[in-house]
């Protein structure tokens, strides 16, 4: 009997060493537990039980897996999860170290009761869980018919010997993969805020106003440095809309950036420009999408991230990043691209939009000065028209009316009766005043007397046309020098009109008119104290002759400010350029 003992036991011990091996060889905490647990209702015979492991404190057991039984009420495990250890059976497995036999739970004082929801328990075996010389938990199983004796104490003893120890090595594997993942967080993390700063970076770039080659440059570093690659570059659309140029780029060969072209055909890259969506290219050996391009043949490439950087109208180029081992670019990754990809998007359309701008006001320059010019030039016409109507009615008409008058004047001594004596010299006063007002409109469209300056064809002008109610003219000329006759004839015409509205708006009892040098031009003001008006925005009926003033100084590159307020006169300040040679 006592040899047929020990061969079953020698089996016993044999076949628990096997499945010790088994649960040993597991990592996954829950797969050690549920199997542990399984072996040892198994090896006992017993109906359930539950493995429990201690928690930091050591106050409490935390129930890992329960095994043969389902409670009804579903909440029964959130609710009963922690058993505290005070004198209980299970403290003696704790406290004390060593196994706990009860075969009548029943009536056993140790016992304090079970949870609602808990299948009886009528005999009961429970053994620590130790490490070394620490105990982490304990394995408890009930309900074996027979009940429990030191046979299944010592078999179940010795497994959870071992089977402590492939727990223990289960938590500090989840420990473990705790510490990677947290790590891997912490990593991902960096590395997003790494990215943050170097896309800020050359965003702040692309705002000072980094020139675009050097913006790319600076972009490619950025991207090699961050994403870890063998390979950046940047691939600009060529105008013929076929081909790419690789503008800039790092650990390419010597000699191709800012050479070599690539062909947008049945490429990547072509692909990409129709999704305007990033890229990924996991191996390129194995991709059958798309044809690669020499260039990457070339460099023994293997993985790929690339994304648009778009333009107006047409996209700009590619952005793209290359690995000569397999990689899998991450989300992160490919909103880095992107954002870098956009960045100098936004940077080339703003520059773009600039350039265009540019080119815009140089035309409108180009058109005004054209304008400028011509109105100029129509202006010396004018002037030389005016001088020979001015010459015509001076050595024709105005010759004409003195015969007249003086013939007039000999008829009235004549002959005649008083009445018609009358008639004749009231004919000649009319042809008197007629002279009178031609010579006055020859002076106007010829002032000669701007042969003598500025001042004193102002003055002249202003006596020789004056009709008698003319507001008191003070000319106050700080000229240190007399100005070209171009600029002075200008002055001397847009001071006309502003006089002349002087006359026959202001109702002014006096007039200034204030010559000085400024600003490398000339600057004049002329103030009257009239009623004054409230200065329109736009052409209004009734100063038509400040307008045309206006329209002469900025013709001429100048600038007019008008004030006035009712009530309290009328300021006009001008300022003209000096002229331009030719």
């Amino acid at each position: 009997m006592g040899s047929g003992a020990d061969v079953g036991f020698r089996q016993q011990l044999e076949s628990l060493h096997s499945i010790s091996v088994e649960v040993s060889r597991l990592h996954e905490l829950p797969q050690v537990l549920d199997r542990a647990l399984g072996y040892c209702l198994e090896l006992t015979g017993s109906e359930f039980g539950f493995v429990g492991l201690l928690n930091a404190g050591r106050e409490m057991l935390e129930v890992a897996a329960i095994k043969g039984f389902e409670p009804s009420d579903p909440t029964f495990y959130e609710r009963y999860r922690h058993i505290p250890v005070r004198p209980t059976i299970f403290s003696v497995v704790i406290r004390e170290g060593r196994a706990c036999i009860s075969n009548d739970v029943v009536n056993d004082p140790r016992r304090v009761g079970q949870p609602p929801g808990h299948p009886p328990v009528r005999t009961f075996l429970g053994v620590p869980l130790r490490v070394g010389d620490e105990i982490i938990g304990m394995v408890g199983v009930a309900n074996r018919k027979s009940g429990y004796s030191d046979e299944e104490d010592r078999l179940l003893s010795t497994f959870a010997n071992q089977a402590a120890v492939a727990i223990d090595n289960a938590r500090l594997y989840e420990a473990q993969k705790d510490l990677i993942r947290r790590l891997e967080l912490l990593h991902h993390e960096q590395s997003r805020q790494q990215q943050q700063a170097g896309i800020a970076e050359l965003g702040w770039r692309a705002l000072v106003g980094t020139a675009p080659q050097e913006l790319m440059e600076h972009a490619v570093a950025l991207v090699a440095s961050t994403l870890n690659v063998d390979y950046v570059r940047i691939l600009e659309l060529l105008p013929d809309g076929k081909n790419l140029l690789l503008r800039a780029g790092t650990g390419w060969r010597p000699g191709l950036v800012g050479t070599a072209t690539v062909r947008l055909d049945n490429t990547q890259v072509g692909y990409m420009f129709e999704s305007n969506e990033p890229l990924i290219i996991e191996d390129f050996q194995t991709d059958t999408r798309f044809k690669a391009a020499w260039l990457l043949r070339e460099h023994s490439v293997r993985s790929g991230i690339r994304a648009v950087i778009h333009g107006s109208p047409t996209p700009f180029g590619e952005l793209a990043a290359y690995t000569t081992k397999r990689r899998l670019f991450t989300q992160d990754d490919v909103l880095f691209m992107r954002a870098t990809a956009n960045t100098l998007a936004e940077s080339f359309i703003r520059l773009h939009a600039e350039q265009e701008k540019e080119e815009s006001l140089r035309q409108l320059r180009e058109v005004d000065e054209a304008r400028r010019h011509l109105l100029e030039r129509l202006s010396l016409v004018v002037e030389e028209e005016r001088k020979r109507i001015a010459s015509d009615i001076h050595d024709d008409a105005l010759q004409v009316l003195a015969g007249l008058g003086m013939r007039l004047q000999v008829m009235a001594e004549g002959p005649y009766d008083p009445a018609e004596k009358q008639s004749l010299r009231d004919l000649s006063s009319a042809l008197a005043v007629a002279g009178d007002r031609l010579r006055r409109l020859i002076f106007d469209l010829r002032p000669d007397a701007l042969e003598l300056g500025l001042a004193p064809a102002l003055r002249f002008y202003f006596e020789q046309t004056t009709t008698g109610v003319d507001p008191e003219l003070a000319i106050d000329s700080q000229l240190t020098r007399e100005l070209p006759a171009d600029t002075r004839l200008m002055v001397y015409r847009a001071c006309q009109e502003a006089l002349n509205n002087v006359r026959k708006h202001a109702r002014a009892r006096h007039a200034t008119v204030r010559v000085r040098e400024a600003e490398g031009g000339t600057e004049v003001l002329i103030r009257d104290d009239g009623v004054g008006f409230e200065v329109p925005a736009d052409t209004t009926p009734g100063h038509i002759g400040l307008v045309a003033m206006k329209e002469r100084i900025q013709l001429a590159g100048g600038r007019t400010v008008i004030t006035s307020k009712p009530g309290r006169g009328t300021t006009v300040k001008f300022w003209v350029p000096p002229r331009r040679a030719g």
